[in-house]
């Protein structure tokens, strides 16, 4: 048995609506059937300056997640976007990027990380721990009074 893709398009019949089922035999021809949906995926991701995080994309542009999820994949392994882990209201989502534009990065954002000349040590850091009890936090705020 081939394997493929079914796609489904709306229609209306007799007055109701339902969905014509399509199989696409092959995976360019697949990619075809998506193409206009990863089409407004990739504009949409593309008009923002800062990206556009994952959760607020499918529901920006009506579309279930699932589906979002699978066309976000493709262009991540076309390398057209990038994807980056954020929190945001409390839950885990992604950030997206599209990869082909370069960033300016406001500079001035980071001046809370900075003092003197010598970045936060927590600028980066991946240790789950608690800013209470840093070692690395404690050592760089003791040594800040020691700049010129």
């Amino acid at each position: 048995m081939e394997q493929g893709l079914i796609t489904r398009e709306p229609e209306v019949s007799d007055g109701k609506k339902t969905f014509r089922l399509k199989f696409v035999e092959k995976e360019e021809k697949a990619e075809e059937a998506l193409g206009s949906e990863v089409e407004s995926v990739l504009a949409a991701i593309k008009s923002s300056d800062d990206g556009i995080l994952q959760n607020e994309l499918w529901k920006s542009l009506g579309m279930d997640s699932r589906k979002c999820s699978r066309i976000v994949s493709t262009l991540l392994e076309r390398k057209l976007i990038t994807k980056e882990r954020e929190s945001h209201k409390g839950k885990l989502t992604f950030r997206l990027r599209y990869a082909g534009k370069e960033r300016h990065v406001d500079l001035t954002r980071f001046e809370c990380l900075v003092a003197g000349s010598r970045f936060s040590p927590c600028t980066g850091c991946s240790l789950d721990c608690m800013p209470e009890s840093c070692d690395l936090l404690l050592e760089w705020i003791g040594n800040l009074g020691e700049e010129d």
